[in-house]
């Protein structure tokens, strides 16, 4: 093309030809500021022959000398840093093409042809790409201009030529949207949208009227400029509030940390910042009716921005809508009839999605409902469970026969013989299993989002709060001082919220916890085996190193445990052995694909901490176990894939030996490689060899990393903390029994003093009484006494 259009260069002016020649150049790479001044130069010259003539057609000549496709290329070429987005482009298409090879490759199941790297999709909104060293306001000020002479052209060029189009078009506009998107300009970008609506409103049905591709720009740069302002002002405040003098890099770590709905260090989400997010999830409601209203069906990048921006001000009602409108999920009602017809169709929410469902309902809603949600969009119930009389009946895929439960109750032998006459009757079904193969693969991200809800609360002022009023209840400042007064409202005692917060802390969703940590060792385990066929390695348990570990665990001695573990490998890294298996052979070729998902630290953090915290040395000794077979997984994982690196590096080395003799006709010094077969290189090209093996080195530093981390929280911190435990309650039950026995002794000490006291009364009491009867006596004998001496003197006195 870039020939053709030199080729027609002949006629036409000098300025003109040399504006072409730097839209086409392939000399050097395009410069947007060298581009613009040729055409500045182009309309320089057409201002002077305008003002020198009178005539119309020689003041218009040079603009006519332009074709539409020539301003258009102009528009493209003004970009900031437009090699670079060239670049990006040329690289999307490549990756969508090999994208939608791999996927074919994988459905098919047959072997692929070549190296197989199922790399990730990147997008290319993943930066910014707006990085010139002039401002915005100058980008906008030069596609103005050339939006104004576009108009120009499109209103001479009919003249001579009615078959071209006219300009600008819906791609120009939304060329210049996704210029502005990535950086969150909404100003600019809402002089634009007010173009495209004021043509949408005055043109006919052929017009320019916004597509798919609008708003996607559109909501990428409204979250864009949320999360921006988010940011921006909570670094403002923090900096005002709060001492970070020499502590920039933490600042504006918490300041990412607030635009992306979890502020830290203790710093409180500030107010302007919530009316920040409130106004872009209204921005976004609006956004989304604008769609409905004009039957564009939105695309994942759309949906999961605009899921982003309502997370940001935890708009749960909106998320809801958006689930139900957009995939046809109600959460309220999961098995509904529009759901199943919406998975038919094969629209189903991305992964980026549920995990920002999944915060917003832990952040605003109860552990049940996140974890509900989860299943239901995770794991959709199969379609074809119910039968179409269960439906029409009203009973849904959980309706039971309960003559086959109860058949125990009555005769069995005519319940066989009815049940084998009637073959319409509905049987139990084996088991109600979820949908194979998933709609949605939860990664690394969704399982750490659900333990950590499951097991920590969150703080209302550094989280997003919930929005339940409408728009037009008021302004943006009086919404957010509303919505943030009754969240604190709920957080007193006997509020919802509180209640929540105070179930998570008490471990009342420990249970959760454990089957979300289950499930993911089973997944990762799945993995594993995946990944040892996917690269041809053999893995198998090695039994010694089972039984060298359950004698490591069950010993007492931890010193010298301590001394094995440092001058021997851990039993976790030698429980697997891996061996090249079918990577040996030549006519296998391995797939590569990226680490989704694995159990990590980060992910089984929570629920130490929450076990730690309770004391509960039964959940730590479980997570334990749990950690021990993650460590043993993710070592064997990176066994398999250094063996792999090892075998097909050896091959290739082999290949290239024996091309290099083949070149020079000499004999291949094989030293080692006799027993190897070559790889076969993809069509000749070396270069996705290297690309294949350097993927599997990184994925190896990865896969240690996280064994190394693995086994620190497992040794370094588990384990101590079990000891600890243990210790604490080895010495509160020794002291336990000191105290037994002391109270014991005491008693009987007791017991002792008391017998002697009272013998010591008794014998009082015995020497009281002997006391009183030698009184008594006494007394008598004295009385015995008188009464004889009385009795002499009467008889005395008588004689």
């Amino acid at each position: 093309m870039a020939a053709t259009h030199l080729d027609n260069l002949v006629n036409k002016h000098p300025l003109v030809k040399k504006l072409i020649s730097e839209i086409y150049s392939t000399s050097r790479a395009p410069d947007a500021n060298r581009v613009w001044k040729a055409y500045m130069d182009l309309k320089e010259a057409q201002d002077a022959g305008l003002s020198a003539s009178s005539s119309s057609s020689t003041a218009t000549s040079l603009l006519t000398q332009l074709e539409p496709v020539h301003l258009q290329l102009i528009l493209r070429a003004i970009d900031p840093s437009v090699s670079r987005t060239r670049s990006l482009a040329r690289a999307e298409s490549k990756r969508h093409q090999s994208l939608q090879q791999q996927q074919s490759a994988l459905a098919s199941g047959n072997a692929p042809p070549s190296i197989l790297l199922a790399e990730q999709h990147a997008s290319r909104h993943a930066g910014k790409i707006f990085d010139a060293q002039h401002p915005v306001r100058e980008y906008m000020r030069r596609v103005q201009i050339i939006f104004r002479d576009m108009r120009l052209h499109s209103s001479i060029v009919p003249a001579t030529s009615s078959a071209v189009e006219s300009v600008p078009d819906l791609a120009d506009y939304n060329h210049v949207l996704s210029r502005l998107a990535s950086g969150g300009h909404i100003g600019p970008m809402s002089s634009i949208w007010n173009e495209i609506s004021a043509l949408s409103a005055k043109s006919s049905s052929t017009g320019v009227h916004p597509n798919g591709h609008t708003y996607r720009e559109l909501m990428v740069g409204l979250s864009r400029h949320a999360t921006e302002q988010i940011e921006r002002v909570q670094k403002d405040e923090a900096s005002k509030t709060l001492n970070y003098s020499g502590k920039k890099k933490q600042l504006e770590k918490s300041a990412r940390a607030a635009a992306s709905g979890a502020a830290k260090y203790g710093q409180i989400l500030a107010p302007s910042a919530r009316a920040a997010a409130i106004l872009a999830a209204l921005r976004t409601m609006a956004l989304l009716k604008d769609m409905k209203d004009h039957s564009v069906t939105p695309n994942h990048i759309t949906l999961d921005f605009a899921a982003r921006t309502l997370r940001l001000a935890g708009h749960i009602d909106g998320l809801h809508l958006l689930m139900q409108q957009a995939y046809g999920i109600d959460l309220t009602t999961p098995d509904s009839a529009s759901a199943v017809q919406k998975e038919q169709q094969g629209i189903a929410p991305t992964t980026h999605t549920l995990n920002t469902l999944l915060m917003a309902l832990g952040e605003q809603s109860s552990v049940p409902e996140m974890v509900a949600a989860f299943e239901t969009v995770a794991k959709p119930l199969p379609s074809g469970t119910s039968s179409a009389d269960d439906s029409a009946s009203g009973e849904g895929v959980f309706s039971t026969n309960w003559k086959d439960i109860f058949s125990s109750m009555r005769d069995r032998d005519g319940e066989i013989a009815q049940q084998s006459g009637n073959t319409d009757e509905t049987s139990v079904p084996d088991a109600f299993a979820y949908a194979s193969p998933q709609r949605i693969a939860p990664n690394t991200k969704t399982f750490e989002v659900l333990l950590r809800h499951c097991c920590t609360e969150v703080d209302p002022l550094r989280s997003p709060v919930a929005l339940k009023t409408e728009a037009n209840a008021g302004s943006i400042s009086s919404i957010a001082k509303e919505s943030t007064e009754k969240a604190l409202a709920d957080m007193q005692d006997g509020g919802q919220r509180a209640l929540e917060m105070e179930r998570r802390t008490r471990g009342a969703y420990a249970l959760f916890a454990k089957a979300l940590l289950s499930e993911a060792l089973d997944r990762s385990a799945e993995l594993l085996c995946v990944t040892a066929s996917n690269l041809g390695v053999e893995i198998s348990r090695s039994e010694q190193a089972a039984t060298e570990a359950d004698e490591a665990a069950s010993a007492e001695d931890r010193a010298s445990s301590a001394a094995i573990a440092s001058t021997q490998p851990r039993p976790e890294h030698t429980s697997f052995a891996v061996a090249p298996g079918r990577a040996m052979d030549a006519d296998f070729v391995p797939i590569l694909e990226p680490p989704a998902f694995s159990v990590t630290a980060t992910m089984v953090q929570p629920f130490i901490a929450l076990a730690s915290s309770r004391k509960s040395i039964g959940e730590l000794r479980w997570v334990r176990s749990i950690l021990a077979k993650a460590l043993e997984n993710k070592a064997a994982e990176a066994q398999v894939i250094d063996a792999a690196w090892r075998t097909y590096s050896a091959r290739f080395a082999k290949a290239r030996q024996l091309a290099a003799a083949q070149k020079s006709g000499n004999e291949p010094a094989l030293e080692g490689l006799q027993d190897l077969e070559p790889l076969r290189l993809n069509e000749g090209r070396p270069n996705e060899v290297h690309a294949f093996l350097k993927l599997l080195r990184q994925q190896h530093r990865l896969a240690s990393k996280q064994a190394q981390e693995l086994e620190w929280l497992l040794y370094d911190r588990l384990d101590e903390r079990l000891h600890d435990l243990a210790t604490n309650r080895t010495r509160r039950k020794i002291q336990r029994v000191l105290n037994h026995r002391e109270q014991k002794v005491r008693a009987e000490r007791d017991r002792f003093e008391e017998q002697e006291r009272e013998i010591a009364r008794k014998k009082q009491a015995i020497e009281a009484r002997r006391l009183r009867e030698l009184q008594k006596q006494q007394q008598e004998a004295q009385e015995a006494s008188v009464d004889q001496s009385s009795s002499h003197m009467a008889s005395t006195a008588s004689a």
